[in-house]
């Protein structure tokens, strides 16, 4: 069919615009459409990597319109033969398990992970060089990388136009600053009422933070697990929309 055709012949453009770009120091999965002056910056969770939530932008923006920005983790997460994860700060792996094992979730809102201020510090840079180019920039990221977005658009919001956070939780929250006013943007935040790994509770409280800082927003809870269901993928476009 005509609608089929063009489908392809969009998809086919988007092979041929897709790159892999070294941007402040991190690889980056990148689609520049040209005139472009959106952009949308995904960071993914733990054991991910750049290609993880790649496929969101044909669903987030199916007319081409925003510049996108997959970038990896710094640290390597062997996943076996075939695969190779990334994450953004290392974790408690077997204090993560434990709990999972009582039916239990962790409170991270306390911990620091090693590193976190240069890696957040390493990410910002990362939005200044895109920020740059593309004026409207909106962040945002999954589960580890909707936690570190967090913390960037506390220390600068200035550099973004929006924010995204999937399934993520609070985190480190002796590192966050004030922020002085209102932020103009709102942020955009789901989370599954049945996470094993993520509470709902910590995502509560994140979203209560960043309210508390003037950053205003929509927190969104489905019926699910660590996941991003078509639901929220269709909340998130049209939230998207809307910014702009």
């Amino acid at each position: 069919s005509k609608n089929n055709c063009k489908k392809a012949i969009y998809l086919l453009s988007l092979v041929i615009e897709m790159k892999n770009e070294m941007i402040a120091d991190l690889e980056c999965l990148t689609i520049r459409p040209q005139g472009a002056t959106k952009a949308v910056i995904l960071l993914h969770g733990y054991g991910a990597n750049m290609h993880d939530l790649f496929s969101l932008h044909e669903y987030l923006d199916p007319q081409g319109e925003w510049a996108w920005f997959f970038p990896n983790g710094p640290i390597r997460i062997p996943m076996g033969q075939m695969y190779e994860g990334r994450a953004w700060f290392a974790i408690n792996m077997a204090a993560l398990e434990a709990a999972m094992q009582r039916g239990q979730h962790r409170d991270l809102s306390g911990e620091v992970p090693e590193n976190f201020d240069g890696m957040i510090d390493q990410q910002v840079h990362l939005v200044e060089e895109i920020q740059k180019q593309y004026p409207l920039t909106v962040l945002g990221g999954f589960s580890q990388g909707a936690m570190c977005s967090s913390h960037i658009a506390m220390r600068r919001p200035d550099l973004l136009s929006g924010l995204i956070l999937l399934s993520g939780n609070l985190v480190a929250v002796e590192k966050w600053p004030k922020v002085a006013g209102k932020v103009s943007w709102p942020y955009f935040q789901s989370h599954g009422t049945h996470d094993p790994i993520l509470s709902i509770a910590g995502a509560q409280s994140l979203s209560e933070k960043l309210m508390e800082n003037g950053i205003a927003g929509e927190f969104y809870s489905f019926k699910g697990a660590h996941e991003i269901p078509m639901g929220i993928i269709e909340k998130a476009s049209l939230y998207l929309k809307k910014l702009f």
